[in-house]
C-alpha cells in the first residue's frame, strides 16, 4: 500500500510540473503576439485622416465656381452709370435798325432745328444804331459805331439766356466809322473799312470783360471799303465784295494775329454785285445771302482755307430780296433776320448748311419791327449782318 501511493504522488507531482511549463509558453506566446498587433500600422486610421485628390480636386472646383460668379455680377452692378444728356438752348441777339424811329431797339430770342423762338425785347441801345459792326465775345457783346455824330461811339454789354445787360461806354474808335466789318478773334477786333474818306483805314484792339482797349491802325484794305461783309476763320479774315468801288466784286483775305492784320491778297472774286448782304463761315465755307444785283436773293458758297476762297456755286435762293440785314449760322443752321428788299421787312427764314450749299428755306418767327441795316449774332456762329461778321473759330462767347 505504501508503495503505491509514493508511485502515484511521484506521477501527480511530474504531471503538474510540465503543466506549469506549458501555461507559461502559452502566455509567453500571447504576450508575443499582443505586442506584434499593437506594434501594426492602422490602416483604418490613414484612409480616415487623408481625403483623397479627388475630394481634394472637389472642393478647390467647389469653391471657385462658388466665389467667382457672384464677384463678377456685384461689381458690373454697382460700377454701371446711366448716361444723362442735356441740351443747351442758343441765343440770337439784333441789336438796332433802320427801319423804325428811335433805332435803339434790341431783340433776343432762342434758335433751334425748328427756327427762332419768341423774341423779347431787353435793354436798348445807348444812341441810334445802324450801319454799325458788332461781335460777341466771351459772354460780352461790342459795337462800334452808330448812326449817330460822331460815328466814333463804341459800347459793350454781358449778354446771357436773359439778354443783354447794361451797356457801357469803352474806347471810342479813331475815325468815323459805318458800314465796315468787325469781326473778334483771340482776343483782338478787327474793324476794316469805315465812313471817312479813302475808306480803307484798318484799325484793331484787344477785348476783354472791361471793355475795349487802344485801337491801332494796321495794314490798310487795298480798295475802298464799306457796305460789306468781312468774317474771320481759323487765322484769317475773308473780305466779300465793296460798296466803294464799281464792280463791288473784290474779295480779299490775309492773316490776323495779336500784332494786327497782314498783307492783304486777292481771291475768288463775287459772283455778283455784292454790298448789303450777309456773309457767314461755318465748317470751312463761307455762305453769302443776297446782294446788290436785281433780284437781290442770290445765295452762294465756297470753300476757304489759308490760301482764300474757292470756286463759288450758287445755292438755293432766298424767298424774298434780302439785302441789308443780318445772317448767323449756329449748328448746321443758317438764320436771317429782315431785309430791306421786301416790305414788311420783318422776314425771318432759316436752313440746313452743309458742304454741298444750302437746303430749303422756311419761315419762322417774325422780327418784332421793321429790321434793316443792322446787326444779328449767335454767340459761337460764324457771322453777323451785312457790314460785319462774328468769329467763326477760335474762343467766343
Amino acid at each position: 500500500m505504501k508503495k503505491v501511493f509514493i508511485i502515484d504522488y511521484q506521477y501527480n507531482n511530474d504531471f503538474m510540473n510540465g503543466a506549469e511549463i506549458a501555461a507559461g509558453i502559452i502566455i509567453v506566446i500571447l504576450v508575443i503576439g499582443i505586442a506584434l498587433l499593437m506594434s501594426k500600422p492602422s490602416t483604418t486610421s490613414i484612409t480616415t485622416t487623408s481625403p483623397s485628390p479627388a475630394a481634394i480636386s472637389t472642393s478647390v472646383t467647389s469653391t471657385l465656381t462658388t466665389t467667382s460668379t457672384p464677384t463678377t455680377t456685384s461689381t458690373l452692378t454697382t460700377t454701371s452709370t446711366p448716361t444723362i444728356t442735356t441740351s443747351t438752348i442758343q441765343y440770337i441777339y439784333c441789336v438796332g435798325t433802320w427801319g423804325t424811329s428811335s433805332s435803339t431797339q434790341v431783340y433776343y430770342a432762342p434758335v433751334s432745328s425748328t427756327g427762332i423762338g419768341t423774341w423779347q425785347a431787353t435793354t436798348s441801345y445807348p444812341v441810334a444804331m445802324e450801319d454799325a459792326g458788332c461781335s460777341i465775345y466771351n459772354g460780352y457783346i461790342y459795337c462800334v459805331s452808330s448812326g449817330t455824330s460822331p460815328l466814333t461811339q463804341v459800347y459793350y454789354a454781358p449778354v446771357s439766356s436773359t439778354g443783354i445787360g447794361t451797356w457801357q461806354a469803352t474806347t471810342s474808335y479813331p475815325v468815323a466809322m459805318e458800314d465796315a466789318g468787325c469781326s473778334i478773334y483771340n482776343g483782338y477786333i478787327y474793324c476794316v473799312g469805315s465812313g471817312s474818306s479813302s475808306y480803307t483805314q484798318v484799325y484793331y484792339a484787344p477785348v476783354s470783360s472791361t471793355g475795349i482797349g487802344t485801337w491801332q491802325a494796321t495794314t490798310s484794305y487795298p480798295v475802298p471799303m464799306y457796305s460789306a461783309g468781312c468774317s474771320i476763320y481759323n487765322g484769317y479774315i475773308y473780305c466779300v465784295g465793296t460798296g466803294g468801288t464799281s464792280s463791288s466784286t473784290q474779295v480779299y483775305y490775309a492773316p490776323v494775329s495779336s500784332t494786327g492784320i497782314g498783307a492783304w491778297k486777292a481771291t475768288t472774286s463775287y459772283p455778283v454785285l455784292m454790298y448789303g448782304a450777309g456773309c457767314s463761315i461755318y465748317n470751312g465755307y463761307i455762305y453769302c445771302v443776297g446782294s446788290g444785283e436785281a433780284p437781290c436773293n442770290q445765295v452762294y458758297y465756297a470753300p476757304v482755307s489759308s490760301t482764300g476762297i474757292g470756286a463759288w456755286k450758287a445755292t438755293t435762293s432766298y424767298p424774298v430780296a434780302m439785302y441789308g440785314a443780318g445772317c448767323s449760322i449756329y449748328n448746321g443752321y443758317i438764320y436771317c433776320v429782315g431785309t430791306g428788299g421786301t416790305s414788311s421787312l420783318t422776314q425771318v427764314y432759316y436752313a440746313p448748311v452743309s458742304s454741298t450749299g444750302i437746303g430749303t428755306w422756311q419761315a419762322t418767327t417774325s422780327y418784332p419791327v421793321p429790321m434793316y441795316l443792322a446787326y444779328c449774332e449767335i454767340p459761337g456762329s460764324g457771322g453777323g449782318f451785312y457790314g460785319g461778321g462774328g468769329p467763326s473759330t477760335g474762343p467766343w462767347g
